[in-house]
């Protein structure tokens, strides 16, 4: 690592106000590190933390909302480091980060605690996360016609009527009154909302920690994560349209797969597969904007169905996957929704859909070759190069 010793400090970093934050106002300040608690007080002083809101409540929490780093390939590990005191260390200790950067991969040495640290992999159409825990894994799944609401007429009719009064408001440089005007006479209704499908939860018997490492293959779509002599393997297949996970141990592995979702749902075992069914909301808006109720279900809504089958040997509870001192076993996770077109009601059997997509199983190793091979010929159309070096793995 390359450190430009032209500036007096390795990295910066802005920290915010989160309950200012979260009332659309920010308010936060630069802080280079290493730094003293003495100076980060002060900063806290100034950025408004301890203070009080209108309601009396005291602004009590911070966040990073960005960094400015001058140590070549650390910008993109800072985000992991939540506490000041790590960050103070990792200020004065640069010569080993917790990520390495291979040609085409990433490398980390911790699990994700965050949405933004985890492993992306998909296929156009469905997508997931992989958090990389090993004893309570989250692999958080996407599809992308499942949103909130169903086909209609959100404009308003009349809005023409209020721009003369909204431009002499502007003018008069009574903003607030513009604001009033454009926001009741003139602004449609929310526009609906891009939800998450849910999770796959994963319980192993036991925490896998020793040697741990989280690798995301950039070139051939394919996330890794190993610990002791176990190896979890995720990735999203186009031709098959298939979510695979394979899960290998030498020495038997045992787990627990659960689903779950954020949204309405319920989760049953059907034969060999575990079927997750639920509905999206009808309305999906902006708590902090809306008056009223900020979700509201009804039959109208996208319905949609996730089903996961097993290669391998396994049992079925009532709502789980049960594995049990098995060496080598894999996931195919199936997605879909009842989504038609953008004109009409979202009325397609979206149960059936997902069982559609197993109608052709092939068994893991096929499935990663097909994969790798389709997603690989799509990644080498194009080489785009930096000047440097890049880090072998540790």
């Amino acid at each position: 690592m390359a450190y430009e010793y032209g500036h007096d400090c390795p990295f910066e970093a802005y920290i915010t106000n989160l309950g200012k934050y979260n009332e659309g106002e920010l308010v936060g300040e630069w802080v280079k590190f290493p730094t003293t608690s003495e100076d980060l007080k002060k900063v806290f002083e100034r950025i408004g933390i301890g203070s009080k809101d209108d309601f009396g409540n005291p602004y009590e929490e911070w966040f990073i909302s960005d960094y400015d780093c001058y140590v070549d390939g650390l910008y993109e590990m800072l985000g992991e480091y939540e506490s000041l005191d790590e960050l103070n260390y990792l200020a004065f200790f640069k010569k080993k980060p917790v990520i390495f950067f291979m040609k085409n991969k990433l490398y980390y040495t911790k699990k994700a605690k965050y949405f933004e640290q985890s492993l992306p992999v998909g296929n156009g159409r469905m997508g997931a996360l992989v958090f990389g825990n090993l004893k309570k894994e989250r692999i958080a799944i996407n599809e992308d016609s499942l949103w909130s609401g169903y086909p209609k007429d959100n404009n308003k009719k009349d809005a023409y009527k209020y721009l003369d009064s909204a431009r002499k408001a502007v003018f008069d440089k009574d903003y607030r009154k513009a604001e009033d005007i454009i926001n009741k006479n003139m602004h449609g209704v929310w526009s609906d909302a891009y939800l998450p499908f849910g999770d796959i939860l994963i319980n192993y018997s036991k925490k896998y920690s020793k040697n741990y490492s989280r690798t995301l293959d950039l070139q051939n779509g394919v996330a890794t994560v190993k610990a002791d002599n176990l190896t979890e393997t995720v990735f999203v297949s186009y031709p098959s349209q298939l979510l695979v996970i394979n899960i290998k141990s030498e020495s038997g592995v045992s787990f627990c797969v659960n689903f779950d979702s954020q949204l309405h749902h319920k989760v049953e075992t059907l034969e060999d597969s575990l079927v997750m069914t639920g509905q999206a909301p009808e309305i999906c808006q902006p708590p902090y904007y809306n008056k009223g109720e900020s979700i509201v279900y009804g039959d109208k809504g996208m319905k949609f169905c996730g089903v996961i089958k097993v290669l391998g040997n396994a049992k079925f509870t009532d709502s789980s996957i049960v594995v049990e001192n098995q060496k080598d076993v894999t996931l195919l996770v199936s997605m879909a929704t009842s989504f038609v077109d953008f004109k009409s009601m979202p009325t397609a059997d979206a149960k059936q859909r997902a069982f559609d997509y197993f109608k052709n199983i092939k068994n893991y190793n096929d499935l990663l070759s097909e994969h790798k091979t389709d997603f690989s010929s799509l990644f080498n159309r194009v080489e785009f190069t930096l000047e440097g070096g890049y880090d072998e793995l540790p």
